[in-house]
């Protein structure tokens, strides 16, 4: 028994300095995590029923990061044009990349690509950020974002969908064209388990919050305004 002890004294002093370098050489994949401090969307409808969005997305990194990614839903969008990603600290604009690329080499960051995945769009870009706060914003163009109802415009827009990390705050935008009966503006929203009203700033905007969203949780708005806003072709 005697003899055994030096052995397994050995062996923990082996696994200790393992973990050591580990530690020191290879930080980020001891501790990385994220989370997004706050989503803020923008959306402005033109009077062809044509969607501007707007979405700057700030997260909060522990440990090397080189890709974060957004996907929408397709359900009953014909197409999505993305106006461009921008970082929100320099405010440069992403270079486009027909194809997806490698997020660890160096010359990918800075780089946007989009792409089509069981019946969603993603819009994904690369960059190098560790230990840090850091934002973008993603730009695109949606044409058939609005339905109209027996005299009434429906925008029911999915702000976002599973993002498997908590999300701190969000918050929607809803811009109008001018619109005269404003006592028939409205806005709800809804998350995974609940439903609230938004509340109608002006004559024109509308807006919905959320807060302390978990992992995997929703966040889904519905507004409605009167047909006579848009001028459809």
């Amino acid at each position: 028994m005697s003899a055994s002890r030096p052995y397994f004294a050995y062996i923990a002093l082996v696994g200790l300095l393992a973990l050591l370098v580990l530690i020191v050489f290879f930080p980020q994949s001891v501790a990385k995590s994220y989370h997004y401090l706050s989503i803020d969307v923008d959306i402005t409808v033109d009077r062809d029923a044509t969607l501007t969005v707007s979405e700057t997305l700030t997260q909060e990194f522990q440990g090397v990061f080189h890709q974060s990614s957004r996907y929408i839903p397709l359900d009953n969008l014909s197409s999505i044009e993305v106006l461009g990603v921008v970082d929100g600290e320099n405010h440069q604009a992403f270079s486009f990349s027909p194809e997806r690329l490698d997020k660890t080499d160096p010359k990918s960051w800075g780089k946007y690509t989009t792409y089509s995945e069981k019946n969603q769009f993603f819009i994904e870009w690369y960059f190098h950020e560790e230990n840090t706060i850091h934002s973008w914003t993603i730009t695109y163009k949606v044409p058939d974002g609005v339905r109209v109802e027996s005299g009434s415009a429906i925008l029911d827009w999915n702000v976002f969908t599973g993002y498997h990390v908590p999300i701190d705050a969000a918050s929607v935008a809803v811009h109008l064209p001018e619109v005269s009966a404003t006592d028939k503006l409205g806005i709800s929203a809804s998350s995974e388990r609940e439903e609230w009203s938004g509340s109608v700033a002006d004559g024109r905007t509308l807006k919905a919050t959320r807060a302390d969203v978990p992992g995997t949780g929703s966040f889904r708005v519905l507004a409605t305004f009167p047909e006579e806003a848009l001028k459809r072709p």
